[in-house]
């Protein structure tokens, strides 16, 4: 992890602590942990906020470490806490956070587990399955090649993912044929 990317984690880790914030850390850095690392330039977390005055003290902390939210995205306008925000600071160094709002994405925050991660502060990091289950949904072509890798290489450790925990989520999320052609190309 590059010097900037660790400070960026640092900052973010820190903030969500001071503001009361039970976070989990997914995307590329938390892929990261599960394989060989590629290069990312921002750090995603998940975060389980309680309300609209919370989420402003999340703000004012990150605030405190020089970021402002660049983007807030309201999927429901009536909805006082937002889906996602991305955080920049005056170096472009970015937080993009997803507020955990289903069921699936308060389980993800549950489950996740502390590692360290060369910062010197422990970090929850969603679970391998979890982190599928994002990359699913997201479906990106990055994040099918991400899913590819990190099972591929947890399986040379002698791990498998829990295929039915996943199978779940990805029919409750509509995504089940997404994960049924990643399965292919990982079995090939």
């Amino acid at each position: 992890m590059d010097d900037s990317l660790a400070r960026t984690l640092r900052d973010a880790v820190q903030a969500f602590a001071s503001a009361g914030v039970h976070s989990a850390l997914i995307g590329g850095s938390a892929r990261n942990l599960y394989a060989p690392p590629r290069a990312t330039r921002d750090v995603d977390f998940a975060l389980e906020v309680a309300s609209a005055e919370h989420f402003e003290r999340l703000e004012s902390a990150l605030g405190l470490h020089g970021y402002t939210a660049r983007t807030v995205v309201r999927s429901d306008e009536d909805d006082p806490l937002p889906d996602v925000a991305i955080f920049v600071d005056d170096d472009g160094h970015r937080i993009d956070v997803l507020v955990a709002k289903t069921p699936f994405e308060r389980d993800a925050l549950r489950r996740a587990r502390p590692r360290s991660v060369l910062i010197g502060e422990t970090v929850h990091v969603a679970t391998l399955e979890d982190l599928i289950v994002y990359k699913l949904i997201a479906g990106r072509t990055r994040d099918v090649a991400d899913i590819e890798e990190m099972v591929e290489t947890q399986r040379l450790g002698g791990t498998e993912p829990d295929w039915e925990y996943v199978r779940g989520h990805a029919r409750a999320w509509d995504v089940e044929g997404r994960l049924d052609r990643v399965l292919a190309g990982i079995d090939a």
